[in-house]
């Protein structure tokens, strides 16, 4: 597996919300479509992968992208 950590000094996610954030149209934000995440963990799940977070508020989130590694074709 290879994992990629993307991370941010943000306000981070709230609890009752970090739950919902890869659901179909929930957005914290004012103009979001709530599509993205759930776009995003649809495809690395359908490429065997997984798709993570953590978050703690006021300090910052990270999300975690593990997919299998390429096999080599010789």
């Amino acid at each position: 597996m290879v994992t990629v950590h993307v991370s941010d000094t943000g306000s981070g996610i709230a609890p009752d919300q970090l739950a919902k954030i890869t659901e179909p149209f929930f957005s914290t934000k004012a103009r979001g479509m709530g599509l993205g995440l759930a776009i995003s963990k649809a495809i690395v799940e359908k490429n065997g992968g997984e798709l993570t977070v953590v978050s703690e508020v006021g300090k910052g989130t990270t999300f975690s992208v593990r997919l299998p590694r390429a096999r080599s074709s010789g």
